[in-house]
Formats: structure tokens, sequence, C-alpha cells
């Protein structure tokens, strides 16, 4: 985690998508782009991205993820307003509410043993 305070943009791995990442980055402040693989029914990642409301760093093409790259790298205000914002949004963020997960993941949990 300490090396992200030395990151600017974190590119995510087009057609990997990894929640970890994405969540990893925007707690440490730093925007993250990442593009969505071309439709296929057996692989469909979670777009983490628009879960935290940053669809604008989600590149649908190769073309778009470069750009957002640039646009990133050479926005320094911008980056320097995200690393005090980013955090909090993850922490008010439904997703990151281990609470409400724990809940959920028990009620699931519960149903199925009830049904069977």
């Amino acid at each position: 985690m300490e090396k992200y305070n030395t990151i600017d943009v974190a590119i995510d791995s087009w057609h990997a998508l990894s929640g970890i990442s994405v969540i990893d980055a925007l707690w440490m402040g730093v925007p993250i782009i990442g593009m969505l693989p071309p439709p296929d029914p057996d692989k469909r990642p979670l777009p983490y991205l628009k879960y935290f409301g940053k669809e604008k760093w989600l590149a649908k093409n190769e073309r778009e993820y470069i750009e957002l790259c640039k646009q990133l790298a050479n926005d320094e205000t911008y980056r320097k307003s995200l690393k005090v914002t980013l955090r909090q949004e993850v922490i008010d963020n439904p997703l990151t509410d281990s609470k409400k997960y724990s809940e959920n993941l028990y009620n699931c949990l519960k149903k199925i043993a009830d049904d069977n």
C-alpha cells in the first residue's frame, strides 16, 4: 500500500478489472483506469469502478483507455484533489459496508440452510 504514495495513476490490466486493485487504489487516493472486455457471456467481470461512481475511468476500447490515462496523468490538480476525497468515498460506499455485507451473507446462508 505504501507504493501508492508514489503513484499518480494506477492502470488496471484490461480484461481483469480486479476488485481488490480498484479498492486499494481508491483507498489510497489514486485514480485507476480500467477497460471493459468485449462482451462474453462466459466472462462477465464486475465493473468495480461503476460501484464507486467512477464510470468515467472505465474505457470501452484501447484508444479510450490510452486517452483516459493521458488525461489523468496531465491533470495534477484533479489528482491532488482525489488524494483528499477518494478514501472517504470508499468508506461511504455500500460495497465496503462490512456489517451490511455480513448480514446479507448470513441471511443468504440461513435461507440455504432452511431450504435444505
